[in-house]
């Protein structure tokens, strides 16, 4: 069986066409991969978990005499926060970057402790930004 299909259209619908099928062309297609099948892994049973019996306490011995008192030690100091190096050196670029603009040799700092930013130890980074701000 054939069929026959007949279309009139104006010539401006039949270069947009025209135009539309040029672009799919240039597209480039990359052909999919083959898909194999693979055998699905089956996983491995789990080990069945047997409950453990709970533990019973330990019989507290009667005693008349008043109970000791407890010392509590309170071990919630708070700890120094760690310093983040990277957003300090960025705060001291920033920083001598104003010192600059406002006229003032940042480089004397910078020459005492290494030459440049990134020489500097991390631990000296803080002494250094003390300096920058009190110029």
């Amino acid at each position: 069986m054939e069929v026959k299909v007949t279309l009139e259209a104006g010539q401006s619908l039949i270069d947009l066409v025209n135009t539309l099928l040029q672009g799919l062309f240039r597209q480039t297609i990359t052909p999919a991969a083959p898909t194999e099948k693979k055998a699905k892994k089956q996983p491995k049973p789990e080990p069945a978990v047997e409950p453990q019996p709970e533990p019973m306490p330990e019989p507290m011995p009667e005693t008349t005499e008043a109970p000791t008192e407890v010392l509590q030690v309170n071990d919630t100091a708070p700890t120094p926060a760690a310093i983040d190096y990277t957003k300090l050196r960025a705060e001291i670029r920033t920083l001598a970057a104003q010192k600059r603009a406002a006229g003032q040799d940042v480089n004397v700092i910078l020459k005492k402790r290494g030459g440049k930013l990134s020489a500097i130890a991390d631990a000296d980074l803080p002494a250094v930004k003390a300096e920058i701000e009190a110029m």
